[in-house]
């Protein structure tokens, strides 16, 4: 699995920004997973319940949803955004995404663009695909931010767009 990233700043203008949160217990994750791979190629899969994704929608139309699989209705150009948030607050571990990689199904999206904490994907044309969402878990500095490399993970959600 090659990770394969590209930096650049991505205009929403005209378009809607659906934002996909992905919660984690990096506790749980650590305990569930004993012996995760720390080789971004190579992360260990987990199951899509162990995290909730929400999915929410911008403007007027704007509209939440949860589960380990998104349905959305979604025009050309729209900007689906990823970004992972750890529970508990005071949790010693943090979760941060890395990656983003096509798996199965139709290849809807343009290539993954980080922007921040968050990398973001723009839609090409509708369809169902099933992505690999890239993730690490680390101790935390004393900032709150990623630290030391526990494990590195992924979870692989399908994505329909209408």
């Amino acid at each position: 699995m090659e990770n394969k990233i590209i930096t650049m700043d991505l205009t929403t203008k005209g378009s809607t920004l659906i934002t996909v949160s992905i919660k984690v217990d990096p506790e749980k994750i650590k305990n569930n997973y004993q012996h995760p791979s720390t080789d971004k190629r190579y992360p260990t899969g987990i199951d899509r319940h162990d995290v909730s994704i929400t999915a929410i929608g911008s403007g007027k139309d704007a509209k939440k949803q949860e589960g380990p699989d998104l349905d959305l209705n979604s025009d050309w150009g729209d900007v689906i955004s990823f970004s992972f948030a750890t529970t508990p607050d005071n949790s010693p571990y943090t979760a941060s995404i890395y990656g983003i990689q096509y798996y199965s199904g139709d290849q809807i999206f343009s290539e993954p663009e980080t922007k921040g904490n968050s990398i973001e994907l723009q839609l090409q044309r509708r369809g169902m695909t099933t992505l690999l969402l890239l993730f690490g878990i680390y101790t935390k500095d004393g900032n709150g931010q990623p630290k030391d490399l526990i494990g590195c993970f992924y979870l692989d959600p399908s994505i329909t767009i209408r």
